[in-house]
């Protein structure tokens, strides 16, 4: 355990979280800034933060920009939607990989809702979906669901 804290709080030295304003909301988050290399966004579940995906940090960064945003608490999935488009419009990225967990997954669906054509790859873990949010679900899951699935596509993908 002792190790666990050791090696999270070393990462949390490396990376700093960082903080933009949009729209007079807070957005903060932490980034690889490796930026040579295809993007890959992060969106934590309900109780967590940025640096939960500190171990994906540590085993992709040598192959993907990452970036993991702490999400502001907006509740109307539009206006969250934007503030992650302007997010990624101040950090010069044009399309990129989105993975979502909990609540950040229902958001990632959101913003391919959305956006579609600024998303390459839609990872959804541990989430949900209420398919009357969706006007077309066939469409959506056969272009950015089922392509993630199994899991071990993931680790092929990017490890």
């Amino acid at each position: 355990m002792n190790n666990l804290i050791k090696e999270h709080n070393t990462f949390a030295s490396i990376y700093q979280l960082k903080e933009v304003i949009i729209d007079d909301d807070k957005w903060c988050y932490i980034d690889s800034e490796t930026k040579d290399r295809p993007v890959l966004i992060l969106l934590h579940g309900t109780r967590g933060n940025p640096f939960v995906f500190w171990n994906q940090f540590n085993a992709l960064d040598t192959k993907l920009r990452l970036i993991s945003i702490k999400l502001p608490l907006l509740h109307d999935m539009k206006q969250m939607s934007e503030g992650l488009l302007s997010l990624t419009q101040k950090l010069s990225i044009g399309s990129f990989n989105l993975l979502g967990t909990s609540i950040g997954g229902y958001i990632a669906q959101w913003f391919v809702y959305y956006y579609p054509e600024n998303v390459e790859k839609l990872f959804i873990c541990n989430s949900i979906i209420n398919g009357d949010d969706l006007k077309n679900p066939s469409y959506f899951f056969s272009k950015y669901i089922l392509p993630g699935i199994p899991y071990i596509f993931i680790v092929k993908k990017f490890h």
